[in-house]
């Protein structure tokens, strides 16, 4: 799958979540080929325990089952689940790392 049509997935997968906006979802397309041609770029993913330790604080995650996450003191916090440890983060992989987070040593 290229990366327009990945994206276009993402976007139609919100459809569902915002029915406001389902007139304007209905060109998931050409909302993907747009924000390609502005410098949209796929977010880079991490498959690996290894990988989920390594992120820095600020870090923010959307897991396999779509709930999104923040790194906040060493603990994976979002609204949808309770807050968890990087090894219970791992469970849910691969995720797609939407903000590489803020490193402020």
């Amino acid at each position: 799958m290229n990366a327009r049509d990945e994206l276009a997935s993402d976007l139609k997968r919100i459809e569902g979540y915002h029915t406001t906006f389902n007139h304007f979802m209905s060109y998931h397309r050409e909302v993907a080929a747009d924000l390609l041609a502005a410098g949209y770029s796929k977010p880079r993913a991490v498959t690996t325990r290894e990988e989920v330790e390594a992120l820095i604080e600020g870090a923010v995650v959307m897991d396999s089952a779509g709930d999104v996450s923040q790194l906040r003191d060493g603990v994976w916090c979002g609204y949808e689940t309770s807050p968890m440890a990087p090894s219970r983060l791992a469970k849910y992989l691969p995720a797609k790392v939407l903000h590489e987070g803020d490193d402020r040593s």
